[in-house]
């Protein structure tokens, strides 16, 4: 066994208390802004998913840890604001404290649900309710439901991706080392993020770095597509995401079914029309062609590599007549929501830009993994449509960046553009599976 994971090797039982211990620091107040807390979650959360750990239980561990952070941030906001401002950290930075206080005030209770998704934010705000003297009772009920929701959302990544690597049936150190070069990556990415955030006054250097990340690792997926490396690992990976248990086998079908409904093309036509044609009506007429014109070329470019790869589909989705790889759902649904997360960021800060760009991943992915629980995408298939959907949206707001740099959507509009996508998005996928 390579000397690494002898190193470190923890027991299901320990790795538990990590991931609760890590959920916890990353939302403690002032310590979670110190910790590469992200980067730390997705390595613990791979790690488990290796040793073979429930989802529920790595959930509910994240979950409990997150609940006691902020429990523990609102108390000392409550009964010692005054000492913890005068220490020597924040007498050095005190911008941390006025900046969440004014992200509180402007958006109230909101900012507890808002602000754990945004990494700047997410230790102080609890800390600034409670100096601020929310009632516990009212805090406790909106904590709740924002860690109910943070934890899939910060767990479920470093999860699949660590039953994507077990799946490949790799040697346990080279397993744990790649697990930390992933995890590496992504803090260090984070970090870039946000230096890069503080440079872009004059140029979107965020989306050239992202435009230049995706595009490399988009010719990197059609390389092994092309050469067949990655075959027998395509394969298996696939047998682990459609062979699933019998006993949640239907449920999790019928859930891939509605999900991929979101990857129609008529779906997504449809919805880019009529936000082309609402941006038209606000004035912003480039975005709005501009919008249409990416989700159109965006298809066409996806069925032209389909037609020049020309790769079959798997046993199970022989039905359908077309190619299979780059996956046109998973591009669709990509380009669609980083595109939209493009139109609503702009003129925003750089804490709402990330939080809008990870929220848009959410049915990117889902639509995704749907296609080969589906049986009719391998693997490689919906990664590459997935870098796809981000690369096509990077240029977008390059496009946006350089010929109408002003551009921007007051709040109260984007609420009112987000309600109308949500009734079409339900109306839509009801009627789907009603009648398919």
């Amino acid at each position: 066994m390579d000397y690494l994971s002898q190193l470190i090797q923890p027991g299901a039982d320990q790795l538990l208390l990590l991931i609760a211990a890590c959920a916890l620091l990353e939302s403690l107040a002032f310590v979670g802004l110190l910790l590469p807390g992200v980067a730390l979650l997705f390595l613990l959360a791979s790690m488990a998913a290796e040793q073979g750990l429930g989802l529920t239980a790595v959930l509910s561990a994240a979950f409990a840890g997150a609940l006691l952070g902020d429990g523990l941030s609102f108390l000392l906001g409550r009964y010692a604001a005054d000492r913890i401002a005068q220490l020597p950290l924040l007498q050095k930075h005190p911008e941390w404290l006025s900046r969440s206080e004014a992200f509180f005030r402007r958006y109230g209770i909101a900012s507890l649900f808002i602000g754990r998704f945004i990494g700047p934010l997410r230790p102080l705000i609890p800390f600034i309710a409670g100096t601020l003297g929310l009632r516990p009772g009212r805090y406790l009920a909106i904590n709740i439901a924002s860690a109910l929701l943070w934890a899939p959302f910060y767990l479920l990544p470093g999860y699949l991706a660590g039953l994507a690597l077990s799946s490949l049936q790799l040697n346990p150190g080279l397993l744990l080392e790649l697990l930390l070069i992933l995890a590496l990556s992504i803090w260090l990415y984070t970090l870039l993020h946000q230096q890069l955030s503080q440079m872009s006054l004059r140029y979107p250097l965020n989306a050239l770095l992202l435009l230049f990340c995706s595009s490399s690792l988009f010719s990197l997926l059609c390389y092994l597509q092309i050469s067949g490396q990655w075959q027998v690992q395509n394969e298996a990976l696939f047998r682990q995401l459609y062979a699933t248990p019998q006993a949640i086998q239907p449920l999790l079908y019928n859930l891939a079914a509605s999900l991929t409904r979101l990857g129609d093309t008529i779906y997504i036509l449809g919805a880019s029309l009529a936000l082309s044609f609402w941006l038209w009506r606000q004035g912003q007429r480039l975005a709005g062609f501009s919008f249409i014109s990416l989700i159109v070329g965006g298809k066409l470019f996806n069925s032209l590599l389909k037609w020049l790869i020309a790769a079959p589909r798997p046993e199970p989705g022989m039905t359908l007549s077309s190619y299979s790889f780059p996956s046109g759902h998973s591009s669709a649904a990509s380009t669609f929501f980083c595109a939209l997360a493009v139109i609503l960021a702009c003129g925003g800060t750089a804490g709402v830009r990330r939080t809008l760009y990870l929220c848009a991943l959410i049915p990117a992915v889902l639509v995704a993994l749907s296609r080969p629980v589906l049986g009719v995408h391998w693997p490689l298939d919906v990664a590459s449509g997935l870098i796809e959907g981000i690369f096509l949206a990077s240029l977008l707001r390059l496009w946006l960046f350089f010929r109408d740099h002003d551009f921007c959507i007051q709040v109260q509009q984007k609420s009112q553009l987000l309600t109308a996508l949500a009734v079409y998005t339900l109306i839509y996928v009801a009627i789907s599976v009603w009648l398919f």
